[in-house]
């Protein structure tokens, strides 16, 4: 993708790239907060601000398969999906449910896991892995004349 040329925008971008990048890591510890699309949203900075940045989230180890998939179409894996969500619903229903007596707090909670939900179901791809794959072996070969 092409660098912004001004300066100023391009310093503007880089720092919501900065600031997505920091609220994506405070999301993977705090499981309530979205980590997917901050880091969705700070690869898309860097992509337009930062050659730097751009390769450093890419190739961090953690990071950057991650993002590598999503941006290749590959999804995310079926067992991250369904820990996000069973972490969104503990947490942000829970809270809902017991810790807030604000009917507004509780629909906007709700609505948030309930978004949540529909983007990681509908929106965002399941990564395939073969059997194979996951049990880390290879299929045995077919023997000869067989067939």
């Amino acid at each position: 993708m092409a660098m912004i040329r001004s300066p100023i925008v391009r310093a503007l971008v880089f720092s919501a790239g900065m600031l997505c990048t920091g609220l994506a890591l405070v999301g993977v510890v705090i499981r309530g907060l979205p980590t997917t699309p901050f880091l969705l949203l700070a690869a898309g900075c860097f992509s337009k601000s930062s050659v730097k940045m751009n390769r450093w989230i890419y190739s961090h180890p953690r990071l950057g398969p991650f993002l590598t998939d999503l941006r290749e179409g590959r999804g995310m894996p079926l067992r991250l999906k369904v820990i996000t969500l069973a972490m969104a619903w503990t947490l942000l229903g829970g809270f809902a449910l017991f810790l807030t007596t604000s009917v507004h707090l509780r629909i906007f909670l709700i609505a948030l896991a309930t978004t949540k939900t529909v983007l990681l179901v509908w929106v965002i791809p399941t990564k395939r892995t073969s059997s194979a794959d996951s049990e880390g072996c290879t299929p045995a070969p077919e023997a000869p004349g067989a067939g």
